[in-house]
């Protein structure tokens, strides 16, 4: 159903979509009671306090991020000037407010309630953010909360489009659809919603996919996982037709390769007897040598491999429950990173680090999602239960945003401005990514500026603009409100 702008003010013509706001029932209801700018404490405990017993603005969202359900933010009059440094990576609790699950902010009055970006930071980014599971016994990909690890939502349902068994899931760059590897079921493709666009590559073109990536000229790969036939199969990215064998039976050594990644020019590869991870050329498929020597550091049943945020190389190691870590440019062997049972591990196959900077690993035995800390291996918690949002049997991880629905955010009553977007950060005051819908609502957007789109606000996803005015927005190519060419508001 469409919304409709009534009264609005914009000081030049905007061409907007437009969608249903979310339902007036609210799970939470938060009170700010502070202009101070201080992380919560203990996100997800639905308690908006800060380590000195403050209900601030981003505990606040903090919070309503952690909790199910569209919960809202009450905001009296006030200037909440966000004060914490930038930080890195851009959904990290510190520097602009990250919305990632729908919420309503009502204000006192956009001439009297401000949020504001100090100068030197965006203010607002709306994205969706979260871990998606593959359930390979449950044939569906699930979604849970960053930081709590709470059930979020089935974003692939049961069976969806003939998948079978799913156990890798890639975005397609640039913001493209999304791909899932089934052992028995070949590759599907979804959009950024979950919804079946049909099967991409046949199981009888690639039988036994454990893993698959987007490489080369943008071409899909994908893992061959049967016994005297494991091999590299290339295919076109965007047709799905086989191009041919990438990386060939036995090639360098290679037995079942479980898990690929492309990194500086090479093509790494974990291979299943031998233990393993082999190197090949990124482009032409020629190997290029042993780059951790099978059984290093006790490597045994290689399955899931990453590149850590120091450059470091982090393989599951299934058969004695560990995950090694070796130098990313020799691959001499460092140290076990995370020894053997820490936190109940049992059978570790995938691993991904999180935007937090720390580890995540599935205990398949367990049948667990569990959480170790970036920087020294030690056991933080479990994030995913068994059995949590009907997960049966964990298969692989990723952090890729903007898949599934969502959120929906209702801001009205309040004045956005002096946000600042740096290099690489669309939008100075709001950003929208992919799939967020924004519904302003006799509010101001005013002083921003932003490098990249959107000196005002950066739209990737649904904007409304009741009775509101964006003004005084600029881009290093334009300025003034409203739309220009360079898009200095919105």
């Amino acid at each position: 159903m469409n919304a409709h702008l009534t009264r609005r003010t914009i000081e030049t013509l905007v061409c907007l979509t437009f969608a249903a706001t979310a339902p007036g029932v609210y799970a939470d209801v938060f009170t700010v009671d502070s202009v101070t700018d201080a992380v919560d404490a203990n996100p997800g405990d639905a308690a908006c306090l800060s380590s000195a017993g403050e209900c601030t603005l981003r505990a606040a969202i903090q919070e309503a991020n952690a909790l199910s359900g569209n919960d809202s933010i009450t905001l009296p009059a006030g200037n909440y000037v966000l004060t914490l440094p930038l930080a890195t990576p851009q959904d990290a609790p510190n520097d602009d407010l990250d919305i990632t699950d729908s919420l309503t902010i009502n204000g006192a009055g956009a001439g009297t309630t401000f949020i504001d970006g100090n100068d030197a930071t965006r203010v607002m980014n709306i994205s969706l953010n979260g871990l998606l599971v593959c359930d390979s016994s449950g044939d569906k990909v699930i979604r849970y909360k960053l930081g709590t690890g709470d059930f979020a939502q089935t974003v692939i349902p049961s069976g969806s489009g003939g998948l079978d068994f799913p156990g890798a899931l890639v975005r397609k760059p640039n913001g493209g659809d999304v791909f899932v590897g089934g052992f028995t079921s070949g590759v599907n493709r979804y959009s950024r919603s979950g919804s079946s666009l049909g099967n991409f590559i046949s199981s009888a073109s690639a039988p036994g996919v454990t893993d698959i990536a987007f490489g080369p000229g943008g071409n899909l790969y994908v893992t061959k996982y049967q016994p005297g036939a494991g091999s590299v199969l290339r295919f076109n990215g965007t047709t799905g037709a086989f191009i041919d064998t990438f990386v060939g039976v036995g090639s360098g050594g290679l037995g079942l390769p479980n898990s690929i990644l492309f990194r500086g020019g090479h093509l790494y590869v974990t291979s299943v007897s031998p233990d393993a991870v082999l190197r090949y050329d990124a482009n032409t498929g020629a190997f290029v040598n042993t780059f951790v020597p099978a059984f290093s550091g006790g490597l045994s049943t290689a399955r899931g491999l990453a590149f850590g945020p120091d450059g470091r190389l982090y393989v599951a190691s299934e058969a004695n429950d560990r995950i090694l870590r070796y130098n990313g440019t020799t691959g001499a062997f460092i140290d076990t990173f995370v020894s053997a049972g820490s936190g109940g591990l049992d059978g570790p196959t995938d691993i991904a680090f999180g935007p937090d900077g720390n580890l995540y690993v599935i205990s398949r035995h367990t049948g667990q999602v569990l959480r170790y800390n970036g920087s020294t291996g030690a056991f933080i918690d479990v994030f995913v239960e068994d059995g949590d949002g009907g997960l049966g049997f964990a298969a692989c991880l990723s952090f890729e945003s903007g898949i599934g629905a969502g959120p929906i955010v209702n801001i009205s009553r309040v004045t956005i401005r002096n946000g600042r977007g740096g290099s690489f950060v669309q939008g100075g005051g709001v950003s929208i990514a992919e799939g967020g819908s924004l519904t302003l609502t006799r509010t101001v957007v005013e002083n921003n500026d932003s490098r990249e789109f959107g000196g005002g606000i950066s739209n990737g996803g649904t904007l409304n603009v009741r009775r509101s005015t964006i003004r005084g927005n600029t881009l290093p190519l334009g300025s003034c409100g409203g739309q220009t060419s360079s898009g200095g508001g919105i």
